[in-house]
């Protein structure tokens, strides 16, 4: 999932978007899946995830897409703990038993009361790859996820002080880091549309959101 392979006619990638959002991201989410593969092809990419917040309503255009532009589509979901917004974690698909365990997290975050991302992830972890931004969930699942199936993940733009924070843990409990960018628009064209819509999520005035 970290490393995709190389297709024909194309050159070796120096950077595979692994944490990206589409409108099904809902209030954050400004661009369509289709135009998110579009651009991702024009650049010239060999792969592409779609980790849509809480959802994977978006995967089969997504793959219908994908094999249309012959791009390697990464099945995910940026999954967040309903009662500690700021324990997050981006996962991956492997393979087949991979997008059934990402199924099963998924529908467990929306029906179980008692779900906790910290503990039940563990338990759904076959044939996915995770990557998290909380020290606090990477210290913890290092005790149970092996080490190619976890990585820090160190996003552009986040405070200096968390990033090496996380730099710290992940050293601590011998796992590697992933550099993501954490896409919500494909173009600048759309960055006002995930202002407005960050600013209706939030209930603030829009001048107050970044």
């Amino acid at each position: 999932m970290i490393a995709p392979h190389r297709p024909q006619g194309r050159g070796t990638p120096r950077f595979v978007h692994l944490h990206v959002h589409s409108a099904y991201s809902l209030l954050a989410g400004a661009s369509r899946v289709e135009s998110l593969v579009a651009h991702a092809s024009a650049q010239g990419c060999h792969a592409l995830a779609l980790t849509d917040t809480n959802a994977a309503y978006g995967l089969p255009t997504f793959q219908a897409c994908c094999d249309a532009v012959e791009l390697r589509a990464l099945h995910g979901a940026e999954i967040h703990d309903p009662t500690r917004p700021d324990e997050r974690a981006v996962v991956l698909a492997q393979d087949a038993a991979g997008y059934r365990s990402l199924c099963r997290l998924l529908t467990r975050r929306h029906l179980d009361t008692r779900f906790s991302l910290v503990d039940d992830l563990p338990h759904e972890a076959r044939g996915l790859v995770v990557l998290t931004p909380s020290v606090t969930l990477l210290r913890s699942w290092a005790e149970d996820l092996p080490r190619d199936a976890l990585y820090a993940e160190l996003i552009a733009h986040d405070p200096d002080a968390r990033q090496r924070e996380l730099l710290a843990a992940a050293d601590a409990v011998d796992r590697p880091v992933v550099g993501t960018h954490r896409v919500f628009f494909d173009t600048a064209a759309d960055h006002a549309t995930h202002r407005l819509l960050l600013a209706i999520g939030q209930l603030k005035f829009l001048r107050a959101i970044r």
